[in-house]
């Protein structure tokens, strides 16, 4: 079932920008949902929030990595280094 667009974009915005915040976030679903959402009180259903990652998987704002215990993390596409 497809989830209002509006929704989706605005779930869409605050993982950019929690993205932009820390660029070097990984995680699961859930964790998206409870983490990376949570930091700006947004709740949403586990299924709006895939249409939002998948929406910025498919632009390039988040890349998919499937783990070797089948796990799927998002992560953003530019990590940057906090290393040296």
């Amino acid at each position: 079932m497809a989830h209002p667009p509006s929704k989706v974009s605005d779930i869409a915005v605050v993982i950019r920008r929690y993205l932009a915040n820390h660029p070097n976030a990984s995680d699961s679903l859930e964790g998206v949902q409870r983490w990376w959402l949570g930091e700006g009180a947004v709740e949403a259903p586990g299924p709006t929030v895939q249409q939002a990652l998948d929406r910025l998987v498919k632009k390039g704002t988040v890349v998919r990595k499937l783990l070797p215990d089948g796990t799927v993390v998002y992560a953003g596409s530019h990590p940057t280094s906090r290393e040296g």
